[in-house]
């Protein structure tokens, strides 16, 4: 349940911590799930209540929660206003910034990263296909101006990692090709 820490809430935690310290990942990646319709402004804040408490248990635990900026109206995680009211619950929480769930939500994606530079952990490198359809295409394909935003990223300072995602794709090999070429000469652009 989204309003309650409901029986399985600690077992689900309890079950991913384990699993991040077997495998000794310095992360651990929280995607929200959406709110429903009749969420109340008290519903949303049990919901960022949970994942303060959560960001902070997994600090005892020594590892980094994260949050993914995510593609729905409907999640706690939609465009860089709801971000910075889960962030600023939680001085520990990081964000997986992904480029292109922030062109989805029709905000400008260096304006974003420059907002949240601070918090970011890992940057998740999606384009989206245009202003009409936003389904996720090979980076550097799309509208999500990948090229300008990674070597902004990087004149601001990043240096962490990148994970391409290229969701939903009907012929992944080939799309996943093109997203790593296209960003690896954005980053590499003298190679």
């Amino acid at each position: 349940m989204y309003g309650s820490r409901g029986a399985g809430w600690g077992d689900l935690e309890n079950v991913a911590i384990s699993f991040v310290k077997k495998h000794n990942y310095p992360h651990l990646m929280l995607v929200p799930n959406v709110l429903p319709d009749d969420a109340t402004q008290k519903d949303v804040e049990i919901v960022r209540g949970h994942v303060t408490a959560f960001s902070e248990r997994c600090l005892t635990e020594g590892i980094d929660l994260v949050v993914e900026s995510f593609d729905n109206e409907a999640s706690l995680c939609y465009g860089t206003e709801r971000l910075l009211s889960l962030l600023d619950k939680s001085k520990n929480l990081g964000v997986a910034f992904d480029i292109g769930n922030f062109t989805f939500a029709k905000e400008d994606p260096i304006v974003a990263y420059e907002t949240l530079k601070n918090r970011v952990r890992h940057v998740h490198v999606k384009d989206r296909a245009s202003i009409d359809d936003m389904t996720p295409v090979p980076a550097g394909t799309g509208i999500s101006k990948i090229q300008e935003v990674l070597q902004e990223m990087e004149k601001m300072g990043y240096d962490g990692w990148y994970t391409i995602e290229v969701f939903g794709s009907k012929q992944m090999l080939s799309d996943l090709e093109t997203a790593y070429l296209n960003t690896y000469s954005f980053l590499h652009p003298d190679n």
